[in-house]
C-alpha cells in the first residue's frame, strides 16, 4: 500500500487530488540543491560586458541557438555582448532541424561571441554561471505552458541570485511574481528582451528571496 505520494508542486498534488488522490496522502517534495550551492561568491566583472550563460543540452527546443543569433544581430548594433555556453551535449539532426548539429557545432566554434566551455564539473559550472549578468532557461514555449514540474535549473539560478529568461506559465508566475521583467510568452518576447537588456538594471535584481520557500 502507498503511504504518500510525492509531488514536485502543489499544482501536481491538486490534479492528482482531482482523480481521486486523498490530500492527507500528498507530500510536496520540490527539488534538491546541494548545500554548497547557497554560499556561492558571485564575483561578477565590473564592466561594460553584458555576460549570458546557459548551462546544459543544446537542443532545438532550449532555444540555444535563438539566443546566440538575437545576440550576435544585438552585438552588431554595438553592444558588448558575451554568450557561455557550459555542456557538450548537441542534439541530432531532426525532421524539423535536419543540419542542427552541424549547425551547432559551427556556430559554437567560430560564433565571435560565443564562449564554449564544453563539459565541465557541476562545481566549475555553477562557478561560470554565477560569474554572468543573465542566464537562459528559455525552454520552447508550447513544452512550459503545458508543465506543472518546477524546473531545478531555475532554482540553481535562484541560489546564485543570476537573473534568467524563462517562458512565463503558472509555475513560474507563482515562483518568480507577475511582474518579473524577463518572462516570455511568445518568440518575439525574446527579441524585445535581448534589445533591452541592461547590465545596470540587471545588477539591481535579487531574487535570493524567492528561494526561501523552496529550502
Amino acid at each position: 500500500m502507498v503511504e504518500y505520494f510525492l509531488v514536485q508542486t502543489k499544482e501536481i498534488g491538486d490534479n492528482l487530488h482531482k482523480i481521486g488522490i486523498s490530500e492527507d496522502k500528498l507530500r510536496i517534495l520540490p527539488p534538491m540543491l546541494p548545500d554548497d550551492m547557497l554560499n556561492i561568491n558571485t564575483n561578477k566583472a565590473i564592466d561594460e560586458v553584458i555576460r549570458i550563460g546557459y548551462c546544459g543540452k543544446i537542443a532545438p527546443l532550449w532555444g540555444v541557438k535563438e539566443l546566440i543569433d538575437r545576440a550576435e544581430k544585438i552585438s552588431s548594433t554595438g553592444a558588448n555582448i558575451e554568450v557561455h555556453i557550459i555542456g557538450d551535449k548537441i542534439h541530432k539532426n531532426t525532421k524539423d532541424n535536419p543540419t542542427f548539429r552541424e549547425d551547432m557545432q559551427n556556430i559554437l566554434q567560430n560564433s565571435k561571441i560565443v564562449k564554449w566551455h564544453g563539459a565541465v564539473s557541476r562545481d566549475k559550472a555553477v562557478e561560470l554561471l554565477s560569474l554572468c549578468d543573465l542566464g537562459w532557461c528559455y525552454r520552447d514555449i508550447i513544452f512550459e505552458k503545458n508543465t506543472l514540474e518546477l524546473s531545478t535549473k531555475l532554482l540553481e539560478h535562484l541560489a546564485i541570485n543570476l537573473p534568467f529568461v524563462v517562458v512565463k506559465n503558472t509555475i513560474n508566475e507563482s515562483l518568480l511574481g507577475a511582474d518579473y521583467p524577463y518572462f516570455v510568452e511568445k518568440i518575439s518576447d525574446l527579441n524585445q528582451i535581448m534589445k533591452n537588456i541592461n547590465k545596470d538594471n540587471l545588477r539591481k535584481i535579487d531574487l535570493s528571496s524567492k528561494l526561501n520557500p523552496h529550502l
